[in-house]
């Protein structure tokens, strides 16, 4: 088999960061390139789907959140409303996603799925299932409670800072 350039540890890329300690620069090292790994196969899967994955997410958003607003589905993808808009037209022109006007507050646009939409979401979602498995799927019970337990006191470490 053909070795990768993902296949090994490649060097790190931070290294001597001023005021930080070697065990913590390699951490922040593992993390990125976790990320990264991440990253690139999620958009390895999804490519071989032609899936786009900005839409991706934005189709998931909106199949767990039928009826949802273009503002608050932008806030939910943590993107820019103008480029929601765009990615919504597209969407919409390939007959993914339909847009209506609130029934009560008409400067309202809820967005939901078409039936071709919802069986493209579950294509994705047969997709993120095999991810999952490869991924995550191949730690035990216990390494998954305990990277669960880590991430979560990552975030709140970082969410605290926002």
């Amino acid at each position: 088999m053909r070795k990768r350039r993902w296949d090994k540890a490649p060097e790190p890329i931070f290294c001597d960061i001023p005021g930080i300690d070697e065990q913590t620069t390699v951490l922040f090292h593992s993390f990125f390139r976790a990320i990264r790994l991440h990253h690139q196969l999620m958009f390895k899967l999804m490519s071989e789907k032609d899936f786009y994955p900005g839409q991706s997410a934005c189709l998931l958003v909106i199949a767990n959140y039928p009826g949802i607003t273009q503002r608050e589905l932008a806030e939910r993808l943590s993107k820019a409303a103008p480029t929601v808009a765009v990615m919504l037209q597209k969407m919409e022109a390939a007959g993914l996603i339909v847009r209506k006007n609130d029934d009560q507050d008409r400067r309202l646009i809820r967005v939901f799925l078409t039936d071709r939409g919802k069986a493209l979401y579950d294509e994705l979602n047969a997709v993120l299932a095999h991810f999952i498995k490869i991924t995550f799927g191949k730690m035990s019970s216990k390494q998954q409670l305990e990277l669960s337990s880590l991430l979560e006191l990552f975030c709140g470490f970082a969410a605290e800072e926002l």
